[in-house]
């Protein structure tokens, strides 16, 4: 079964910039890992706020948690994580399982048509927008 990792940044003011180069250098790195056991199914995507512009959401999608598990102890995930930490106010990791259909239909193959990529995507932006607005509860 796939899985998703999302993580919500908060980057201090005045780094967004420096932050997002740092993140694609890591996104860059996961994938040069990856496609040595081709255990990642697309690349990381980072998206910007655009109302709370130092607030970052960052998604990727594996083919399984031993896959997140083994990428995650990776020496170079620690070394690229300790880069973005110091420009964090806070950050948010979670990894999350699809539950929108039932098992039998919620693996991503090869063969997946971009309609049911495209049905996945608006699904993690859903569990992304209820995301935002626990954070924004929090913070209100």
């Amino acid at each position: 079964m796939s899985v998703f990792t999302l993580s919500i940044w908060i980057v201090k003011k005045g780094h967004e910039d420096e932050f997002a180069a740092r993140w694609r250098e890591m996104a860059g790195w996961t994938m040069e890992e990856a496609a040595q056991s081709g255990s990642v199914k697309q690349p990381g995507t980072l998206l910007r706020d655009r109302d709370v512009p130092n607030r970052f959401i960052s998604f990727g999608l594996w083919d399984t948690m031993t896959a997140v598990q083994t990428w995650r102890a990776n020496p170079g995930f620690g070394q690229h994580v300790a880069k973005l930490r110091s420009l964090l106010e806070d950050f948010s990791p979670s990894t999350l399982d699809d539950v929108s259909r039932p098992p039998s239909e919620a693996t991503v193959t090869s063969e997946s048509t971009d309609g049911d990529l495209a049905r996945r995507v608006a699904a993690l932006e859903a569990t992304i927008t209820r995301l935002n607005e626990r954070l924004d509860e929090r913070a209100g």
